[in-house]
């Protein structure tokens, strides 16, 4: 890892007239690490309603905050994205994130819509293995593959996790699952996760935002 240094300015605009303007001038300097190296990084988001809208927008924002402390290029890290409930979806491949800069990125995860439906966790983690981990996905030869799955409940097939799972860490995916309320599986966890020290729980998504470093670290790690 690397720090990397940034220098903040914040303007406030009192009105729209330019002749009667303040500006609120604040700069500070801080750092944060980067990591460095070749690794595919996908997320699995849930948007089955266990916990409601709000929650899965909050989510989206943990996943790019995580996503941020990678560098995103073909030389570095690359970056797909999975939204699931009854059905699953890519959002984008790995290719895509290599092909758009970083501001179109968070656009894009900005814009993923919630669709609440049932929890089929399995579908995401097949999806994942075969257009996300594959040619078709953009995914490299030889580099690391991550996948972070961040679920609110239960999946409604459990065989089906169990078995897409195992086929993801077949093709040498190292898996972390984060389960998030009430309403999770622990065993279930455990079961998608590579170990089980990569597995992560919490009460509520804002507890979540207390164990990002913890989640990034776990990534760098993997790499």
């Amino acid at each position: 890892a690397r720090q990397v240094f940034f220098w903040c300015f914040y303007i406030k605009i009192i009105n729209s007239t330019f002749s009667n303007i303040s500006l609120l001038l604040f700069v500070f300097h801080y750092s944060i690490p980067v990591c460095k190296g070749k690794t595919d990084l996908a997320f699995i988001i849930d948007s089955s309603g266990s916990q409601g809208e709000s929650n899965f927008q909050e989510a989206k924002t943990i996943v790019w905050t995580v996503i941020r402390n990678f560098e995103i290029s073909n030389n570095d890290t690359l970056v797909g994205i999975i939204r699931y409930s009854t059905r699953a979806s890519v959002i984008f491949d790995f290719q895509f994130s290599a092909d758009n800069n970083i501001p179109f990125l968070k656009e894009t995860i900005d814009n993923i819509p919630f669709v609440e439906g049932e929890t089929n966790t399995e579908r995401a983690l097949q999806l994942a293995l075969n257009d996300l981990f594959s040619a078709k996905g953009g995914s490299r030869l030889g580099v690391a593959k991550i996948l972070v799955v961040v679920t609110f409940g239960r999946s409604d097939n459990a065989l089906g996790v169990a078995r897409a799972s195992m086929a993801l860490k077949e093709n040498h995916v190292t898996v972390l699952s984060v389960g998030i309320g009430e309403e999770v599986d622990m065993e279930e966890l455990l079961l998608m996760a590579s170990t089980a020290e990569d597995v992560i729980t919490v009460r509520s998504v804002s507890a979540l935002k207390k164990r990002v470093a913890g989640i990034r670290d776990k990534v760098c790690e993997g790499e």
